[in-house]
């Protein structure tokens, strides 16, 4: 019966991608056709100036925007629905007793743990690599925890079976929740990152570029009053142009850690999303 829904679960949603396949070819085609559009415009308007061309040449380079603003958001919808589509993969794979699409949770195992001799809690094919779908780190760890310190009160047991059951009739909800992307706890690393580099990206600024620009300025002045050779001039020209290639350089690694770091928090903010937007009765997922 579950399988069945997850394979029903999965034609629908080739179906909702193969729609809009077919909405992002038009998009596509009008793409070109309103820049096509646009550029004639131009070539017009610089051919022999009108108002009317200028006119036609922004109405079609703004509806040139509006179909690229519409495609994009379709290759959104399309991007969620593959996701969904592999989590649906994973789960048919889980019933044929495939569990190496999770992670096993083997950092977490314990000897001195009372029951790791007796139970398999952490490791491959574990309770815990069987029930994790976890998509943060900090949502992994807070499972282990679960496991590792068992509920010893009727009435907590109660409220975990209440918040398992309720989860489980939540279907389409979880399938969306387990296609976001995995989110690492990466909050202490990305404060030192950012720490680190303002300091150093200060550095820099106050100190090489001015001091590159003074010496550049000093042997420009001399090689006016020809005290130094121009040459001199020259050389620190291109000792300028050199360090500013290698400050360029490090500017584009921070723009790339900081790119890294803007997906983590966007990843993060569609789990939250997720969370908001659902609506539970159990005490433990409010």
């Amino acid at each position: 019966m579950v399988s069945s829904n997850y394979q029903a679960e999965w034609a629908r949603l080739s179906v909702c991608i193969r729609q809009y396949q077919k909405k992002s070819r038009v998009y596509l085609l009008a793409k070109l056709g309103f820049f096509s559009l646009g550029g004639c415009f131009v070539y017009w308007t610089v051919d022999g100036f009108s108002y009317q061309t200028v006119v036609g040449a922004v109405w079609a380079f703004i509806l040139y925007l509006v179909a690229c603003v519409a495609d994009n958001k379709c290759q959104k919808k399309m991007s969620v629905w593959r996701e969904m589509q592999s989590v649906c993969k994973k789960e048919l794979a889980y019933r044929k007793v495939d569990f190496s699409a999770f992670d096993s949770g083997e950092c977490y195992s314990n000897p001195a743990h009372e029951y790791s001799f007796d139970l398999d809690i952490f490791g491959p094919s574990s309770l815990y690599h069987r029930i994790n779908r976890c998509v943060t780190q900090l949502g992994r760890n807070r499972l282990a925890e679960k496991l590792t310190v068992l509920a010893q009160q009727e009435q907590q047991i109660h409220r975990y079976q209440d918040a398992i059951g309720e989860l489980a009739d939540q279907f389409h909800w979880r399938i969306k929740f387990m296609a976001n992307r995995f989110v690492p706890d990466n909050s202490a690393v990305f404060s030192t990152f950012v720490a680190r580099e303002i300091r150093h990206s200060s550095f820099l600024q106050s100190m090489v570029s001015y001091a590159l620009v003074s010496m550049t300025a000093f042997t420009f002045l001399l090689g006016l009053t020809e005290v130094i050779a121009w040459s001199w001039f020259a050389g620190s020209v291109f000792i300028n142009w050199g360090c500013s290639m290698c400050f360029f350089k490090k500017m584009a690694v921070m723009g790339s850690n900081f790119e890294q770091l803007h997906k983590g928090m966007v990843d993060y903010e569609e789990i939250l999303s997720d969370l908001q937007g659902a609506s539970f009765s159990s005490s433990l997922l409010v």
